[in-house]
């Protein structure tokens, strides 16, 4: 699914009304645990920090290499058909749109 119509799909997942139907996102941390929530029928994943730089041996907090957070996030995004969030700890020191755009 090309990137903005994932962004478009899961600005839509917002427009919930009913109560008893909330959006629920799941944290994921690799291509297999997304793989898995998608599969089990979730709308839309989120990539935890802490999950995902876990997974590098490193704490949540900035010290993981940047190359490495982005390079876990897009096997996630790869993996899946969902809207995938990223929660990318300072944004790494990089300017809004580099950030956007990795």
């Amino acid at each position: 699914m090309p990137t903005g119509t994932r962004a478009d799909a899961f600005r839509a997942l917002h427009d919930r009304t009913d109560p008893a139907d909330p959006l629920v996102i799941p944290n994921v941390w690799d291509a297999v645990s997304a793989r898995a929530f998608a599969e089990a029928g979730h709308a839309a994943l989120a990539g935890s920090s802490s999950a995902v730089v876990a997974v590098f041996g490193y704490r949540d907090g900035g010290a993981t290499p940047a190359d490495e957070t982005f390079g876990a996030l897009a096997r996630i995004v790869r993996a899946v058909d969902v809207p995938v969030t990223a929660d990318v700890e300072d944004g790494y020191g990089l300017p809004s749109a580099e950030l956007v755009e990795r």
